[in-house]
């Protein structure tokens, strides 16, 4: 535990704290200003109204800063979690988005292997007829043969 010495508005006092002794230095630093600068901008106040004053303003800043604070965290909270749902949501969507991708390339091949197919029954068709249409013409010499 550290004591150490500060000077508050002229006066000293003996300070007792865990903190290292810079930062007790500041504290009572910020504190000496806070009041002599409210007795700067008003000659009418007393040392202990000042003091009074400096206590009321620094006690108003540090509810304020309380209450920002707690509203801070909320949103950060919640900004977290929307953060995380997000992240779950992403996450889910390029699962579908995979899933989608392996769906197409599956249909495209089925497609192609279609096509394929196709050309290969059309070949085949092409060749029946060539081979139907070579026998027609064998049967149209010999029956044009016969006739003359």
């Amino acid at each position: 535990m550290n004591i150490i010495t500060v000077k508050i508005n002229g006066m000293e006092y003996n300070l007792k704290g865990e903190e290292n002794d810079e930062y007790l230095h500041m504290v009572a630093k910020f504190v000496d200003k806070r009041i002599r600068t409210l007795m700067e901008n008003n000659s009418k106040l007393g040392s202990g109204d000042a003091t009074i004053l400096a206590a009321l303003n620094m006690g108003d800043e540090l509810l304020k800063n309380k209450e920002s604070y707690e509203r801070l965290s909320e949103n950060f909270t919640k900004a977290s979690n929307d953060n995380k749902f997000l992240i779950s949501e992403l996450e889910q969507m390029k699962k579908q988005v995979e899933s989608l991708e392996n769906i197409n390339k599956e249909l495209q091949e089925q497609v192609e292997s279609l096509s394929g197919n196709q050309d290969l029954r059309l070949k085949e068709e092409m060749q029946k007829i060539d081979s139907e249409k070579e026998v027609m013409t064998e049967v149209s010499k010999e029956i044009k043969s016969e006739n003359e």
